[in-house]
C-alpha cells in the first residue's frame, strides 16, 4: 500500500507540474492571442482610415478637376465673348467703310 501511495503521490506531483506548465503555456497563448487581436484591431482601423483618406483624396481630386475644368470653361467663355465682341466691332467698322464708300461712289456717279 505504501508503495502504491508513494507511486500515486509521485504521479500526482508530476501531473501537478504538468498542469502548472500547461497553465503557464495557456497564459502565454492568451497573451499572444490578445496581442494578435490588438494588432488586428489596429490594422482594421488603419485600413478604414486609409480607405477614408483615399475616398477623401479621390473626391478632392475630382472636385479640383471639376473646379479646374469649370474655371477653364469660364475663361474660354470669356475669350469667346471677347472674340465675338471684337468681331462685331470689326464688322461694324467694315460696314461703316462700305457705307462711306457707297456714299462717295454715289456722289461721284450721281453728283449727290
Amino acid at each position: 500500500m505504501t508503495l502504491m501511495n508513494e507511486g500515486n503521490t509521485g504521479i500526482l506531483k508530476e501531473m501537478s507540474k504538468l498542469l502548472k506548465e500547461i497553465e503557464i503555456q495557456k497564459a502565454g497563448l492568451n497573451k499572444l492571442s490578445a496581442e494578435i487581436q490588438e494588432s488586428m484591431d489596429k490594422f482594421k482601423v488603419e485600413i478604414k482610415e486609409n480607405m477614408s483618406n483615399f475616398r477623401t483624396e479621390t473626391n478632392k481630386g475630382m472636385n479640383n478637376s471639376q473646379n479646374s475644368m469649370s474655371e477653364e470653361f469660364q475663361q474660354l467663355n470669356i475669350k469667346v465673348d471677347k472674340l465675338q465682341t471684337d468681331m462685331l466691332t470689326e464688322m461694324k467698322k467694315i460696314n461703316d467703310k462700305i457705307a462711306e464708300q457707297n456714299s462717295l461712289l454715289s456722289i461721284k456717279l450721281f453728283g449727290k
